[in-house]
């Protein structure tokens, strides 16, 4: 690239010496200057061409994540599934709450009160907001890594039928941990307006 920069200095001089002037090197001048756009465009679509290989690789990390919690996946239609079936870790995993291969990806707690946990909502920091529609709360929105809903429609198919509880935590700024546990939780569907069921008896701190 110096080379190239030397030859246009030298080329630029002479175009514009009023000693000399040469149709010869006038042509030389403009041949220059079309090699260095030629060399700015390839450049360019390099450029380009490298954001495209990133994005991809982007995409293929995260089918390989998916493709790995796949992998061995039997019908866990919840968290308390894959805990039974071996996986103590907590974290991001998926799961078929419907029973028909429409994968859900959620956070299992697979720590707390005996694991087991389907995060239904977590909210870590403030990157995402929940001032949302009823369209986004009833499919779910947000990062499971951070903070999320899961969605009405999971939620519903979660507790439909089953024995569920509600385990609800909340870490102070200070540290201290809260939690209201209820023995007896479900969401009623869309039809219903999504109505809430809560019972049994609580286990508590949260409020004291």
């Amino acid at each position: 690239m110096a080379m190239v920069w030397a030859v246009i200095l030298a080329c630029s001089f002479l175009c514009t010496s009023p000693q000399k002037i040469y149709s010869e090197e006038n042509d030389r001048c403009a041949s220059d200057g079309k090699t260095m756009m030629q060399i700015r465009e390839v450049l360019i679509q390099q450029e380009r061409f490298q954001e495209i290989v990133d994005s991809l690789k982007k995409m293929m990390k995260r089918l390989e994540e998916d493709v790995t919690m796949i992998k061995g996946l039997k019908i866990n239609s919840d968290c308390q599934d894959l805990f039974f079936a071996g996986h103590k870790q907590s974290g991001k995993y998926l799961i078929d709450p419907f029973g028909n291969g429409s994968y859900v990806k959620v956070y299992c707690d697979m720590e707390t009160e005996e694991g087991g946990w389907t995060a239904i909502q977590k909210r870590i920091s403030g990157s995402v907001g929940f001032n949302r529609t009823w369209e986004e709360y009833k499919k779910g929105f947000g990062n499971v890594t951070d903070s999320y809903w899961i969605g009405n429609d999971v939620i519903h198919q979660l507790t439909k039928g089953k024995n569920s509880s509600l385990y609800v935590s909340i870490t102070l700024r200070n540290g201290t941990t809260l939690y209201e546990r209820y023995h007896q939780f479900s969401v009623s569907d869309e039809s219903d307006n999504y109505r809430l069921f809560l019972g049994g008896p609580a286990t508590r701190n949260l409020g004291k």
